[in-house]
């Protein structure tokens, strides 16, 4: 399992009638899944000074844009995709297209835009790796970090937002959250001190992973394998130990996404498991 670096970062700020100015953002619900949905408004242009950029990011990042005016200003709601952290290639993310979009617009100079461009800069929609934040971090076990830009609430008094990083074994403070922390600080975001957390790593050949691929062999009547996720479970914190998967390979149970599922006999079989294991490991 992926080290992680999920740090929060904000500013504040006296509220400013320049206009145009974007008076409010949001997007993303939760820190572990790429946004498809967010929305701003700006004062000081109509949908008509908007359309176009919105229809040339529109293009470049496949994330939809609608233009609504109101007595606030120009509302913009930008619709993407959902999806799992550990596979941001799959989604859309709204939240990202939505700020670059903003950014490109002709604000006003205040605080608000400041930081609106500190933000693409920082997290360009099609940069997943982090190496807009000096992040060079890979490994040929797990791959590359994955860092992205997951929730935003602005007002026209200040922002606050998320991020979540995941790194390859090799990750250490020095050349993993470090670099993150220091990148947010220097586009004059303040950073809350947090920590990252290590890589999790149990070899392949280990009795416990051999065990548990016996049984789900038994039980699935197919061939399994050992997988890196970005994901964290349980066992993370926990030396020597081993999360395990609970869906038939090929199925889609839409992991984090509406409608989440799995298949009622997958849960049967990982009863079955469960229990074998407890008998055979504790014999």
């Amino acid at each position: 399992e992926s080290a992680k670096h999920r740090p929060e970062f904000f500013a504040e700020w006296e509220p400013s009638n320049v206009s145009p100015q974007v008076i409010c953002l949001q997007g993303g619900k939760v820190r572990n899944a790429i946004p498809g949905y967010a929305t701003a408004t700006v004062r000081g242009l109509n949908s008509g000074d908007i359309q176009g950029a919105a229809h040339e990011f529109t293009k470049k990042t496949e994330v939809t844009f609608e233009l609504q005016q109101t007595d606030a200003g120009t509302q913009i709601r930008a619709f993407g995709r959902n999806a799992h952290i550990g596979h941001p290639e799959l989604g859309r993310n709204a939240q990202a297209a939505l700020v670059a979009l903003l950014a490109s617009l002709p604000l006003a100079p205040c605080p608000g835009t400041d930081s609106l461009r500190a933000l693409a800069r920082l997290f360009p929609y099609d940069d997943m790796s982090g190496s807009a934040m000096g992040l060079r971090l890979r490994d040929d076990l797990f791959g590359s970090a994955q860092v992205n830009f997951t929730v935003c609430r602005m007002t026209e008094e200040g922002i606050q937002c998320k991020m979540d990083a995941r790194g390859p074994l090799i990750s250490r403070p020095d050349n993993f959250s470090d670099i993150i922390d220091r990148a947010l600080r220097s586009e004059n975001f303040t950073v809350p001190v947090s920590q990252m957390d290590a890589a999790h790593y149990v070899p392949e050949d280990s009795p416990l992973v051999q065990k548990m691929k016996t049984l789900y062999e038994v039980c699935f009547d197919q061939t399994v394998k050992c997988a890196v996720t970005t994901g964290a479970s349980y066992a993370h914190y926990v030396p020597g130990a081993v999360s395990t998967g609970v869906a038939t390979p090929g199925i889609d149970t839409r992991l984090h996404n509406a409608d989440e599922r799995i298949l009622s006999e997958d849960i049967l079989r990982i009863g079955m498991i469960y229990t074998q294991a407890i008998l055979e490991l504790c014999a």
